[in-house]
């Protein structure tokens, strides 16, 4: 849950960098809270939440961006925020606790699903490259991006020349990643999210912590349900629930 308002307008140029400040409470009690991490990160911008469940983050461009606040014990939030001509923006932020179920619960194949099932088949096979919720979850770098780039060889980050977006570059499926015309890379990998292909994507934008699943395949170890043209690059499986 999320409530916002800008600053009061100043003197300041269109393009002056804008100061963010939030504050994090309970949904529940109502109660500020503290050690809670604030970032954006398409900026690499962040900061943590103080005793009063209050956070800062200066240098903020205009413009819209995601802002995300995490803290262990509690649901991430992502909101869109927009950063205008002001000196201030100030957003509040209501996070709720999680409920950890401590009852054993017993996983039968009638009560998996096809995503699941479909996910350890392949992982059984060991034609891809795979990672689950436990190790997307304790990723010692949130971004999905350095997440993979860090634990899969043959795979890296790419700015395109306008350097508005990143995009993840194989290098083992062949084209090495080099510049289109249109400033884009030429071997990106396709990426789907929970089955659906995704165009246009900022790696840079996504969250390992916020996906359950992962699995890279070398364009000609894709399986056949998820080859396209120009598939040789590679293909990034990403499943919210798998």
């Amino acid at each position: 849950m999320l409530c916002g308002s800008g600053g009061a307008a100043s003197a300041q140029q269109p393009h002056d960098p804008v100061t963010l400040i939030v504050g994090i409470g309970d949904v529940e009690s109502g109660q500020p809270v503290a050690d809670v991490e604030v970032r954006i990160p398409t900026l690499h911008l962040g900061a943590r939440s103080d005793g009063l469940g209050q956070a800062r983050i200066t240098g903020v461009p205009a413009g819209n961006h995601i802002v995300q606040v995490r803290r262990i014990g509690y649901q991430p939030l992502s909101v869109p925020v927009a950063f205008g001509q002001t000196d201030t923006v100030e957003a509040t932020f209501m996070m709720r606790q999680i409920v950890h179920r401590l009852d054993a619960v017993t996983i039968t194949e009638s009560t998996v699903s096809g995503a699941l099932r479909d996910f350890e088949r392949r992982r059984k096979m060991g034609i891809g490259r795979f990672a689950d919720v436990l190790q997307l979850d304790s990723a010692w770098s949130r971004e999905l991006a350095m997440f993979l780039v860090s634990r899969f060889p043959g795979v890296r980050m790419q700015r395109s020349r306008d350097g508005l977006e990143t995009h993840l570059v194989g290098t083992r499926g062949g084209g090495g990643g080099a510049l289109g015309g249109n400033g884009t890379p030429s071997c990106v990998l396709n990426v789907f999210i929970d089955g659906v292909r995704i165009y246009d994507d900022d790696i840079a934008a996504l969250d390992a912590g916020e996906f359950q699943g992962l699995e890279l395949y070398d364009g000609i170890n894709t399986p056949v349900e998820y080859r396209r043209l120009g598939a040789g690059c590679g293909t990034l499986l990403l499943w919210h629930s798998y």
